[in-house]
């Protein structure tokens, strides 16, 4: 596919779908209906079997201009002819690893979201031949602006189902500013907090402060 045009635009693939019966006739679609498919196929010794393919289904209630949707990336386990879903993006931009809906936990929606019913959830290696090691970074800004004594820069919160939800922490480890921050200058401090029987919210028990 070709586009001459002096300007940024591109080609461009569409694929559309309609609930209505009658070519180019408009009916609205539904919630997980599925609008388009992109697949590739390889052929097992007697016919084609599925080998990956990305889906884009509708990912809520559509209307008048209003069409959410979410794209569905699978592939065909070992033994199998089929594929199955590895990953989504819903229609609010999370990324679902191992789960086709989103899941509260800590009080919020998390953009990236990872399920297993192992314990092989995430590993993060470095392959390099020197002394640097694999780094994950938790990082904030006040919107683009510095950080202020207190502020929380980070936590890793350890949340068990309660039989409702995985909102509650039972335990956190958090980073906060410790003094007056600038350039090249972070004040830091670790907190160590657990959660009381009969409670919900964590209460600080040790910290190790900036000094």
């Amino acid at each position: 596919l070709s586009r001459f045009s002096n300007n940024a635009a591109s080609p461009l693939v569409v694929l559309k779908k309609s609930r209505n019966g009658n070519v180019g006739s408009n009916t609205v679609v539904q919630n997980n209906d599925t609008v388009g498919i992109i697949r590739w196929e390889g052929a097992d010794g007697t016919d084609y079997s599925q080998v990956a393919d990305i889906q884009v289904q509708i990912d809520g209630a559509p209307g008048d201009n209003d069409t959410p949707g979410r794209l569905v990336f699978s592939t065909t386990a070992d033994g199998s002819q089929f594929t199955t879903e590895r990953m989504r993006i819903d229609s609010s931009g999370r990324l679902l690893l191992g789960t086709t809906s989103s899941r509260s936990t800590a009080g919020g929606q998390a953009r990236f979201q990872v399920e297993n019913t192992s314990t092989e959830q995430a590993s993060f290696v470095r392959t390099s031949n020197d002394s640097g090691s694999a780094l994950v970074v938790i990082g904030k800004t006040r919107n683009g602006a510095i950080v202020q004594d207190d502020d929380v820069v980070g936590s890793i919160s350890f949340v068990g189902d309660d039989g409702n939800d995985l909102d509650r922490s039972c335990a956190e480890i958090r980073s906060a500013v410790d003094g007056t921050p600038g350039v090249d200058d972070m004040p830091g401090r670790l907190e160590f907090r657990t959660t009381s029987d009969g409670s919900a919210v964590s209460t600080e028990r040790m910290r190790i402060d900036s000094s």
